[in-house]
């Protein structure tokens, strides 16, 4: 969990690097940000959760990576999510059909999760963290 107050590492940042042809490196010095400030808007509302399955594959997220989650109910259609199904956490993409929250998984393995009891949001992914070695 994050705590208000303590702050990642400050690093320098580039202005921009293309992932196409190469471009010339910038002669202009470089701004500052820390992790915190760009990835984490509401510290006190923020948790780092580590993902387990490959159900949000097709989204990018993959078993190992630490998704960012602001706790909040309120979330939008096309979102992901963690929700809470029968005491359970699961992370899926929002949707909603009559009203209803629908849970859409990103592989195609994996079934469309309509709740016929209470299904609940605890919170809205704004990133994730991944380790390439």
């Amino acid at each position: 969990r994050l705590k208000p107050g303590q702050r990642f590492f400050e690093r320098p940042i580039a202005e921009s690097v293309r992932a196409g042809l190469p471009s010339p490196a910038a002669d202009a010095g470089p701004e500052t940000l820390t992790i915190d400030e760009y990835l984490v808007p509401h510290p006190s509302r923020t948790v780092l959760i580590t993902v387990k399955g490959d159900s949000m594959i097709d989204a990018g997220i993959h078993a190992g990576d630490v998704v960012i989650v602001e706790k909040r109910v309120a979330a939008n259609v096309g979102d992901i999510v963690v929700a809470i199904l029968d005491k359970e956490f699961t992370l899926k993409r929002l949707d909603r059909e009559k009203g209803r929250i629908v849970l859409r998984p990103e592989n195609r393995a994996y079934p469309v999760i309509r709740p016929k009891g209470d299904a609940e949001i605890f919170g809205v992914v704004v990133g994730l963290f991944r380790k390439y070695r």
